[in-house]
This record gives structure tokens, C-alpha cells and sequence, in this order.
């Protein structure tokens, strides 16, 4: 165990170099639960999301979209992936280093219309990475995975699967499910609201988004708190044959490190912008953004 980020995570299973290897052969299963997480909520969320991000943000349910928060310089304050719930609420995950800077900069800039919650402690982050992934997943859920494309997102219900087959009757990928009844009435203020997801039969449903940050296909799974520990359980067994490894952050350094993604706080540390990087794409130009200039 080691301390990153001001959490104290495993630096490895079974070793570097095999878990390496199990995700780029097979699948591997990663507790990245120290990400922040943050719900970005009201009638203005999207321009307000859009005038502090490099990228443009996606205004349709599903979508997921990787960006850099800028400020008034134009350096970078965290990269971050921002997912379009629906029109009036955002998803936000950035990294624990920098999680309280981010909060606070929302926070200085958001609009009375606009409420931020920090749902890191309440949401862990399991993801499910490799050429298996895809195949061990769908063995949980009656929504078809084939139909979520990369930087796509939908709420499913897991179950237990039976006899390492997918379940029968596949259905399309669903979003409406995630705290739809509270987006009625006025903008969301201070205060709980409801944001449990479900999924369309009623049931309790998880966020599930098609990102990672290792260069494989896979999943980013947002639990409860309350069923994390089955779902992380669950996984491992049932996909032990197909070669599924738990994962520590040794490799998920080694896998980033081959895919050329950044790590905040080592490839850029708040005195670099975007092009400086080397992430001169994910700047659109044609719009206005706090930075720009």
C-alpha cells in the first residue's frame, strides 16, 4: 500500500509486469476510487461547464467528453471527464490531487442557477479495462454494451450472472433513469436531493461510462458505497477463467505511461497550458472559454 493523492491505495496484486500483461491479453479490474466526483447540476449547468472547459461539452444524454479546466492564463487547472446525465445535470471526474482546487474553482465561477456536490465519498470507481471487458461485463446486465460507443454512458442494473453467459433479451443502453423525477420544478438549491439511478423496470441502477486510462476498451463503473464490495467481488470471480486480475496502480502507471495519457501533478503541474502538453486537440477554438486568450 501507498499513499497517493492523499489516499492510500495498492501499488500492486500479484505484480507490475503480470497485471500489465492480464490487461492487455485478457481484462484487469482497478479500484480508482480516489477520483473526484462531482455533480454539477441546474438550468445553466452546460454553459457553465462550457465556458471553463478547453473542449466543448456534450449537451446530449450519454455522452462523455475528455477536457482540460482552464484558468484565466490558460493553464491548466486538472484534466478532467465531463458526462452529459441530461441537459441539466453533468457528471464531473477529475483527480484526487488537485479535487479540492477543482471544487472550489466550480464553486468561485458557478452562477446562482448552477449547484455543485462532491460525491466522492458516496460513488467508488471501479474500472473494468482490457479486450475482455466488454464480454465479462455484459454477463451482469440485460443492457447491450455493444451499443455504447467510447465516451458513452448509461445507468444499468447488475445482477449475478448465471452460468458465465450473458443474460437473454438484450435492451438498448438507458440514461433516464438517473435522478429524472427531482430535474422537475425549480433549479436545484442546496440541500439532498434524490440522484439515486434506476433503471427503467424500477430497479437500482449504476453509472456506467466507456472510458479508462490504459489504451483498452473498458468501463468505468460508479457504484454506491453500499454494493461496491459485491460488485468488485463479483467481478473478480467471475472472471478469474477469462483471465480477469485485480490491478494496482503500478500498472496503471505502466499502461498510461504506453498509451501517452497525462498524470496531473507529474506531466503538467498548473503552470503549463494544453499546447505546451502536447494536447493542442482538445482545444476548440471556435467558441468562447475562460482562457482562451
Amino acid at each position: 500500500m501507498i499513499e497517493f493523492g492523499g489516499w492510500e491505495m495498492s501499488l500492486q496484486y500479484a505484480g507490475i509486469v503480470e497485471e500489465h500483461l492480464a490487461v492487455r491479453s485478457a481484462a484487469g479490474l482497478f479500484d480508482v476510487s480516489h477520483m473526484g466526483k462531482l455533480l454539477v447540476e441546474g438550468a445553466r449547468a452546460h454553459a457553465f461547464l462550457d465556458g471553463l472547459s478547453a473542449n466543448t461539452i456534450p449537451s446530449t444524454s450519454g455522452r462523455a467528453r475528455y477536457t482540460h479546466l482552464l484558468r484565466e492564463d490558460g493553464t491548466i487547472l486538472d484534466d478532467v471527464i465531463v458526462t452529459c446525465l441530461d441537459p441539466r445535470r453533468y457528471f464531473l471526474v477529475c483527480n484526487a490531487g488537485p479535487r479540492a482546487a477543482v471544487r472550489s474553482w466550480l464553486d468561485t465561477h458557478r452562477p446562482a442557477e448552477v449547484a455543485v456536490e462532491d460525491e466522492t465519498d458516496e460513488l467508488l470507481c471501479l474500472a473494468l479495462q482490457g479486450p475482455r471487458a466488454a464480454e465479462l461485463l455484459q454477463r451482469f446486465t440485460r443492457t447491450d454494451l455493444s451499443r455504447i460507443r467510447p465516451f458513452g454512458a448509461a445507468v444499468l442494473e447488475l445482477v449475478a450472472p448465471v452460468g458465465g453467459a450473458p443474460p437473454e433479451g438484450l435492451r438498448p443502453p438507458e440514461m433516464e433513469g438517473w435522478g429524472s423525477a427531482t430535474m422537475e420544478g425549480p433549479p436545484p438549491g442546496p440541500g439532498p436531493r434524490g440522484r439515486e439511478p434506476t433503471v427503467s423496470t424500477g430497479r437500482a441502477g449504476v453509472l456506467v461510462i466507456r472510458t479508462g486510462y490504459t489504451g483498452e476498451d473498458g468501463f468505468e463503473i460508479f457504484p454506491p458505497a453500499s454494493t461496491a464490495t459485491w460488485v468488485w467481488g463479483t467481478l473478480l470471480a467471475e472472471g478469474a477463467s477469462a483471465g480477469l486480475r485485480p490491478v494496482g496502480l503500478g500498472a496503471r502507471d505502466t499502461l498510461r505511461l504506453e498509451k501517452g495519457y497525462l498524470l496531473s501533478g507529474q506531466d503538467f503541474d498548473g503552470r503549463q497550458t494544453p499546447l505546451e502538453v502536447g494536447c493542442e486537440w482538445v482545444v476548440k477554438w471556435d467558441r468562447p472559454f475562460l482562457g482562451r486568450e
